[in-house]
């Protein structure tokens, strides 16, 4: 599918988490994303809520903050319960399968409400980083799991005509510094186009490399990658790399450069609804 700023292989696993409680910052979510997992806000208020389903897709969760969602529609104690029938029976024309719901809220007929129509149900404060953070890598393969499988995905953004410049160094087999341009990004490599066709003989499959991405004022280093493809045709190599790892991307660059696909799929969400591959 293509977009106007690059296009999408895979999509992330993205969870819309409906009143993602505050304390959950820019940087935890692109901690998450590192690890393939997109969080989304989204509102509350019942006028909001119907337009889920134009975020639905066999790459997309919810979840939904009842205590939050009570507060945001000003229902009182005594009108809960009919109200939060209305919330199970919209859950039911969306995704039940791929929804989790969390509370504060201990009570049992409210809590069997969802759990009768197969619901994720739990009374736990997500407000918690370190308990919401577990929550979810506990939940992403009841959630995402494709014939009992989750798939890794990876995204690739498109950069050119922006011409980010590299500077490439063969570790493997010593070679002057190479120079050419960033082609696409992705959480776990990226594609580099080089300036001068001879220069393809520097570089095999499986070399071990040195990138430096000169971005806007900044130097990023990606210190080990490997050569995963040599395009005669396109004068191109392929690389990759874990982002994860901090003795491949440093953790202040991987941040970064996670930042950058992060902004951009927020983007395309803004503008699309939903990101299907």
């Amino acid at each position: 599918m293509e977009y106007q700023k690059g296009e999408i292989h895979i999509s992330p696993k993205t969870i819309f988490w409906v009143e993602m409680p505050d304390n959950i910052k820019d940087h935890d979510k692109i901690e998450l994303l590192k690890k393939d997992i997109l969080l989304v806000k989204c509102s509350g208020v019942i006028q909001e809520l119907v337009k889920l389903r134009e975020k639905n897709s066999k790459s997309s969760a919810f979840f939904y903050n009842l205590d939050q969602i009570l507060h945001e529609n000003h229902i009182k104690n005594s009108e809960a319960f009919n109200f939060l029938h209305k919330i199970v029976q919209f859950i039911k024309t969306l995704s039940p399968e791929k929804t989790l719901v969390h509370t504060t809220i201990i009570d049992k007929k409210i809590s069997e409400l969802f759990r009768d129509e197969g619901i994720i149900y739990v009374e736990k404060n997500l407000n918690d980083k370190k308990i919401a953070e577990s929550t979810i890598l506990a939940l992403i393969h009841p959630l995402f799991s494709e014939h009992n499988k989750v798939k890794r995905s990876f995204l690739r953004l498109n950069l050119l005509p922006m011409k980010y410049k590299v500077a490439i160094s063969n570790i493997s087999r010593g070679s002057p510094v190479i120079k050419g341009c960033l082609k696409d990004l992705s959480l776990n490599g990226m594609g580099i186009v080089l300036n001068d066709k001879n220069e393809l003989n520097f570089f095999s499959l499986k070399n071990l490399i040195e990138i430096k991405i000169f971005i806007r004022d900044s130097i990023l280093t990606i210190s080990k990658a490997f050569i995963t493809r040599v395009d005669d045709e396109k004068i191109e190599i392929g690389v990759n790399y874990d982002i994860s790892d901090n003795s491949m991307v440093r953790e202040d660059y991987a941040t970064y450069l996670t930042g950058l696909i992060y902004n951009w799929i927020k983007e395309l969400l803004e503008k699309y609804g939903h990101i299907d591959s």
